[in-house]
């Protein structure tokens, strides 16, 4: 009778080593060298056996009982974060899991910088994989795609003008393959963050609008060389604004010609609705998406009587309230 429950007890023994061996063999073992990646999604409030489930579904994991069988074990359950991640049938499930603990979805930090045009932000979005230059841009164009009631800065803008101006400049993290309402919707959420209640409220106080402090703004952006230098220069062209002066602008005509290069002597005769230098008042629209400071400078700038200015090429600026004295000084630093 102990040799029968001897017998019995070593052929459990190696009866459950065996299955031991088989469920960490499963485990550890990819499904196939297939090293293309899949995008898989990890929704908030997704369980451990839903997501296990997709894993089968999808063709990433040989069975959802492997990789509920791990995460149990190894109490990780509540450490999978939600995300989306680029997945590989050639990843064991110690690396899927891996990859969901330590939050290595399939994102790209970004940086916008402050005075790109929309097609400069397309470009880099479709170089980071994030979405496709065409697809953005057209999101971007299209502003009945967009909720107003979620940004109501957005009825400001006239029929027929895009986002241009909105696209709020900042680090971000994006996932890649997003879609266009994701990458956008973050940069209209930040806008509206940064553009704080108490800013609205001034731009409301002076009878303007958010359109037109945000054109001027994108202006401001891309003639300014410094921060400081901003509110200088935002005053001046409100100065111009006052007197119906045309703002003479060099910007709007890069805009309009489609790049940021240096302008030539005929540039300035280009045929566009963006030429300040053949049209007075503000330009239809934002040239660039400005920054937080320029912004800040228009709304705030600062009370001179300034009409005229030029950079020097060692980074230099020079003011003047006339014409007779912005000459004087041309001829004077320009060499």
């Amino acid at each position: 009778m102990a040799k029968k429950l001897l017998i019995f007890i070593l052929v459990l023994i190696v009866l459950l080593a065996g299955v031991y061996f088989y469920i960490n063999y499963k485990i550890y073992t990819p499904l196939s060298s297939d090293e293309t990646g899949k995008m898989f999604v990890i929704e908030k409030g997704d369980t451990v056996k839903e997501i296990g489930h997709s894993l089968e579904e999808q063709g990433l994991v040989n069975s959802s009982f492997y990789f509920e069988t791990y995460i149990y074990y190894k109490k990780l359950g509540s450490k999978l974060q939600a995300g989306i991640y680029s997945i590989s049938p050639s990843m064991s499930i110690p690396k899927i899991v891996d990859w969901f603990v330590c939050g290595r979805a399939n994102q790209v930090k970004l940086t916008i910088p402050e005075g790109w045009r929309a097609i400069q932000i397309a470009k880099r979005l479709d170089e980071a994989g994030v979405i496709d230059e065409e697809e953005f841009l057209k999101y971007v164009r299209n502003l009945d795609k967009l909720k107003s009631e979620e940004y109501n800065f957005l009825d400001e803008i006239p029929q027929g003008q895009s986002l241009e101006g909105f696209l709020f400049p900042d680090t971000y993290i994006f996932y890649k393959e997003s879609k266009a309402d994701d990458v956008i919707g973050k940069m209209l959420e930040n806008f509206d963050k940064k553009l704080t209640f108490d800013l609205k409220e001034e731009i409301e106080k002076q009878d303007k609008t958010i359109f037109e402090i945000i054109t001027l703004a994108s202006i401001i952006e891309r003639e300014a060389k410094t921060h400081d230098e901003m509110p200088k220069i935002a005053s001046l062209y409100w100065n111009r604004l006052a007197i119906d002066m045309k703002l003479d602008a060099d910007p709007t005509i890069q805009y309009a010609k489609g790049d940021w290069e240096r302008l030539e002597v005929g540039d300035y005769k280009t045929v566009s609705p963006y030429n300040t230098y053949l049209h007075k008042g503000l330009p239809p629209g934002p040239i660039c998406n400005p920054g937080l400071e320029a912004i800040k400078a228009v709304i705030y700038p600062e009370e001179t009587n300034y009409l005229y200015f030029f950079h020097t090429e060692d980074g230099r600026t020079f003011f003047s309230e006339t014409k007779e004295e912005h000459d004087t000084k041309k001829v004077k630093y320009l060499k």
